[in-house]
C-alpha cells in the first residue's frame, strides 16, 4: 500500500483551496492510495481526495482495512 500526494494548482475560491492544502508540505495537493500485489498489480485504490486527507485516513474511507481483513480471514495470514 503506498500513498501518493500529487500537485495541485491552487483553486480561485478560498474554501476550496483549504481543503487541498497540506500543512506538513506546505503546498496543494490531491491525497491518492493504491494497493499493489506482489507482481505490481493495482487492486485498489482512492484518488482525487482533498490534500488535507491523511493516507490512513482515506484507506479507511476507501475500505482497503476491511478488504484486507477478508482477504486475511478467507485466506490465512
Amino acid at each position: 500500500m503506498d500513498g501518493a500526494k500529487l500537485y495541485l494548482q491552487q483553486a480561485g475560491d478560498v474554501k476550496i483551496q483549504e481543503h487541498f492544502y497540506n500543512g506538513w508540505r506546505h503546498d496543494h495537493y490531491v491525497t491518492n492510495v493504491f494497493m499493489f500485489t506482489p507482481d505490481g498489480i493495482i487492486r485498489l485504490m482512492v484518488i482525487n481526495l482533498p490534500g488535507d486527507t491523511h493516507d490512513s485516513t482515506a484507506a479507511h474511507d476507501g475500505f482497503f482495512y476491511n478488504k484486507l481483513e477478508d482477504f486475511s480471514k478467507k485466506y490465512g495470514g
